[in-house]
């Protein structure tokens, strides 16, 4: 378990999209990293109740001159010391292509449109799968190197296989709110991050019921880009895990995040 624990470690540490401290952010001052990797969503390794959560996420430029990016996330559910070997429940793969058209503003710096592909690559009764159009739009407020960042996601699912009990949509929704602080205690941490995202089920978010919030705090002490964050990451609600996003869960975990 312990070289387990260790090579995703390192996997996550090597990556060389890890070395920013903003997600979905990109920063012209950063110098490309071999084939222009750069991180994507959050990458973190996270364990509690009721098991381990690991994702890894990057993305590529593809079209340089009009900021066609392919992206790639992939969300790890993990019986570590559940049982005896150990295994994944749940697996995640998320491919996504995407355009992101910028904008010469501080409080708006760009939007993505794109489309994405989420399956769990299982079959017959556990076989998950859907696609989505989607944009997403990051509006930031900075302020002496701080920053509250609130972002929406609209996106429409389609070709949705498989759904045992009511379908995706019911629990997936039309949309997801975000929002976030950034380095409100840079004179304690090298680097602090709360945040929160809500995504309301059915449609017209009339669904409260199917809805599911994830809230989280980083934190990093140490200077070095490659020192990890403390991570902390609460979930209430549906949609978690693709197999099971019919069911309710209200999980705490906490590791760390790169």
């Amino acid at each position: 378990v312990f070289m387990q624990i260790l090579f995703t470690y390192l996997l996550l540490l090597l990556s060389p999209w890890a070395m920013s401290n903003t997600d979905r952010a990109d920063k012209k001052d950063i110098s490309p990293t071999f084939l222009n990797l750069e991180r994507h969503k959050k990458n973190y390794f996270i364990s509690g109740s009721p098991n381990t959560k690991v994702q890894v996420s990057l993305k590529i430029p593809v079209v340089k001159k009009f900021d066609i990016y392919f992206g790639y996330s992939q969300l790890m559910f993990w019986e570590l010391l559940e049982q005896y070997s150990n295994p994944f429940s749940d697996i995640s793969f998320n491919p996504e292509i995407f355009y992101r058209h910028r904008f010469d503003h501080d409080l708006i710096q760009y939007f993505d449109l794109g489309t994405e592909h989420q399956s769990n690559g299982q079959d017959l009764n556990g076989s998950r799968s859907w696609n989505k159009f989607y944009i997403y739009a990051p509006y930031t407020f900075h302020w002496q190197e701080r920053a509250v960042e609130l972002g929406t996601k609209v996106y429409k699912l389609y070709d949705v296989e498989n759904a045992p009990v009511k379908p995706a949509k019911e629990y997936q929704g039309y949309f997801e709110l975000y929002f976030a602080t950034k380095n409100l205690l840079k004179n304690i941490f090298t680097y602090d991050e709360f945040y929160i995202s809500f995504r309301p089920g059915s449609k017209y978010a009339g669904g409260f019921s199917y809805s599911g919030i994830e809230s989280g705090l980083r934190l990093k002490i140490l200077e070095k880009k490659s020192a990890p964050h403390f991570f902390i990451q609460w979930f209430n609600g549906y949609g978690e895990t693709q197999l099971n996003y019919f069911e309710r869960t209200n999980s705490i975990r906490a590791g760390f995040s790169i």
